[in-house]
């Protein structure tokens, strides 16, 4: 019993820590850590020691990691890669039919309070101009996606990845 209890507020704090922003987390407040989750210095007082420990350690690499995603960086996003870390199988009557409970739990989630896609639901970019890294990218006709990551639409023009919100439209 103290093990199921134990294991489900680990699982709440990893999900509660990986979708709070940095300058959130009490090893940002201690300055262990900067706003972008990097190691400062080793925790040297007892109270830095409290607020980045082992655990804080390995879930802020996670977090990291799942920054480095495209989309990576909205709460939605960290939501759902938390809860497809700590996903949970379920049976149905078919034994051999499975069911993750976590991501159908985030699917119907998304279905009930999300109006559309995490990208406004835009499914094509209109011909323009436009700016992307710095450059000048001209779009001769409109483009649909060609997939979709964690709800962001994915376009690609000329060797270019791009989410739709990384351009910037030139009037």
């Amino acid at each position: 019993m103290g093990s199921k209890i134990t294991d489900s507020f680990y699982a709440f704090k990893f999900i509660r820590a990986i979708v709070r922003p940095w300058d959130e987390w009490p090893a940002f407040l201690t300055g262990v850590l900067d706003d972008k989750g990097k190691l400062i210095h080793s925790p040297k007082t007892k109270e830095q020691k409290d607020s980045y420990n082992t655990f804080d350690r390995l879930t802020a690499n996670i977090k990291r990691a799942i920054n480095k995603l495209p989309g990576g960086k909205t709460k939605l996003s960290s939501f759902a890669a938390a809860v497809y870390l700590l996903r949970e199988w379920s049976e149905r009557e078919n034994p051999f039919e499975r069911t993750c409970l976590m991501e159908s739990f985030l699917y119907n989630l998304i279905r009930e309070r999300v109006v559309d896609d995490v990208d406004g639901g835009d499914k094509t970019v209109p011909a323009g101009t436009y700016i992307y890294k710095g450059g000048e990218l001209v779009v001769e006709s409109n483009l649909k996606h060609v997939d979709t990551v964690m709800g962001v639409r994915v376009f690609v023009y000329e060797n270019c990845v791009f989410a739709k919100n990384d351009l910037e439209k030139v009037i």
